[in-house]
């Protein structure tokens, strides 16, 4: 019995367009089979053993042809039973999704479309842009700029030209000159607005704004690359107004953050401030051998406290290798160091009893202890290291329990060149970055803002240099507050100095 295809689309771009059901089946997949457009930072969600196979097509270099692709999903079906088709945007918006799902119909293969956000309109909002208004365009039309014979086939450029729809052309870039040539000499008004958008909803994004006789030359001088959106009409007008995406603080900036674990969370916030994100693997994490030992010396301990995200998961990780789950905390009171600490523990059923106000170690270790009663034993999940003096409690006995270490990233790879901006979040983060560069990390970030997480981060760039914006609070999203305010408060300086 032959398992279920499901063509998925990807969206325009941002992996956070990606559907709720799309993102559920991507985690479930054996196999993905996926495209060029779209897919890159979803393909990191998927299971180690999901078999990955790109497929993916470019002007004049098709890596399988279409009818390779059709036969490579009815080959996957009969040897997995979930199998993604991924694509960029949407599968039926010339996606070629249709063609997919005759072929796996003839041949008694069971599929399933999930739809995904077309660039077509995402991308046009991600500019600025709405693709209707009431005022303006009660309707629009999508085309393909090219049929399969890389023509324009029987477009109806007259209808066009007579239209008040909204007109976006899809994979049109290097057919722009002799789209704009025909829509004027069907009649179409040379004063008309017009855009292209290039890499649309990515940090990359980039777009152009002109009347349409105007538009080649404005395209041509700003150098815009595919994948491109082209689109006509009086809505374009509307970006002055509208354009949100290029409001973020973050937008169009490289940010380097070197990284040390596995939380995908600072990536995230960054890209949603419009960053587009260089993170660099400076350190890994490594399970320590006697993790379950540790944790069963600490059995019976009044309160157990996690110290990091990265605490939560691998304490959990070497319960459940043990046979065991939440329930082997039953009776115990839970701390947390911080928002995000507790959150992970959420994500295993638990909701901490206390959770710091304040994200270091001695000001968590302080506030714990106000909470305990003396006499009462703390299990300490922490990293192996030597602890600091301020776990140190003088009436708690603490059970220090080590469940990973940090290791250098012996793969890791100097950034090529210098950042807009760069976060650190600890003060290992800034000596191994230093250790990969092939210049010293002062003049590497000599133009670049820096902010850092804590007075201790902050202490190892100095001895680089470096004096770098420490946030008000120990946590993600206020780092990432004072890495906008740094650009922020360039920006003015520079308005001033105008």
């Amino acid at each position: 019995m032959s398992g279920t295809v499901y063509l998925i689309g990807a969206g325009p771009g941002d992996a956070g367009l990606l559907t709720v059901r799309g993102a559920e089946l991507l985690q479930q997949a054996d196999c993905v089979i996926y495209d060029r457009l779209g897919t890159e930072q979803l393909l990191a969600q998927l299971r180690p053993d999901c078999e990955k196979i790109y497929v993916g097509k470019a002007d004049s270099h098709h890596t399988l042809k279409q009818e390779e692709i059709n036969c490579l999903l009815a080959e996957k079906a009969q040897q997995y039973s979930t199998v993604v088709r991924l694509k960029g945007g949407d599968p039926y918006v010339f996606g070629r999704g249709g063609e997919e799902g005759c072929y796996l119909h003839e041949r008694g293969i069971a599929f399933e479309v999930v739809s995904g956000v077309t660039s077509a309109v995402a991308g046009l909002a991600a500019a600025g842009i709405p693709i209707t208004h009431r005022n303006m365009a009660r309707g629009f039309r999508v085309y393909t700029a090219h049929d399969k014979n890389g023509g324009f086939g029987d477009l109806d450029f007259s209808s066009m030209a007579n239209t008040t729809d909204t007109l976006v052309f899809l994979m049109g870039l290097n057919r722009l000159q002799a789209i704009v040539q025909q829509l004027l000499q069907a009649g179409k008004s040379g004063t008309t607005p017009a855009a292209v958008i290039s890499q649309a909803t990515l940090p990359t994004q980039k777009s152009v704004k002109a009347p349409l006789c105007e538009l080649v030359q404005a395209v041509q001088q700003a150098k815009l690359e595919s994948p491109a959106l082209i689109v006509v009409g009086e809505v374009v007008g509307l970006s002055a107004q509208l354009d949100w995406l290029q409001q973020r603080p973050l937008q169009g900036k490289t940010i380097l953050f070197p990284q040390t674990g596995t939380d995908p969370r600072l990536p995230a916030l960054l890209g949603s401030k419009g960053a587009k994100v260089q993170t660099v693997q400076v350190s890994c994490l490594e399970p320590v051998e006697t993790a379950w030992e540790s944790i069963c010396k600490g059995a019976g301990a009044e309160w157990v406290a996690f110290t990091s995200h990265n605490g939560v998961e691998s304490f959990f990780k070497a319960v459940s290798e043990n046979g065991q789950d939440a329930r082997c905390l039953g009776g115990t009171m839970v701390a947390a160091i911080g928002k995000s600490t507790a959150q992970a523990l959420q994500r295993y059923g638990i909701r901490a009893d206390f959770v710091s106000p304040v994200s270091t170690a001695e000001g968590f270790a302080a506030a714990l202890s106000q909470e305990m009663m003396a006499g009462e034993r703390l299990l300490l999940v922490c990293p192996e290291m030597e602890l600091p003096e301020c776990w140190a409690m003088e009436n708690n006995p603490v059970i220090a329990t080590p469940v990973y270490r940090s290791v250098p990233n012996r793969q890791a790879h100097s950034p090529a060149l210098p950042p807009d901006g760069a976060v650190f979040t600890c003060a290992s983060s800034v000596h191994r970055l230093a250790q990969l560069l092939h210049l010293p990390l002062k003049q590497f970030l000599a133009d670049s803002a820096v902010a850092a997480i804590g007075t201790k981060t902050a202490a190892a760039l100095q001895q680089y240099g470096i004096e770098p914006a420490v946030c008000e609070t120990s946590d993600y999203p206020s780092l990432v507050q004072t890495l906008c305010s740094l650009f922020e408060s360039d920006f003015t300086e520079r308005g001033k100095n105008q």
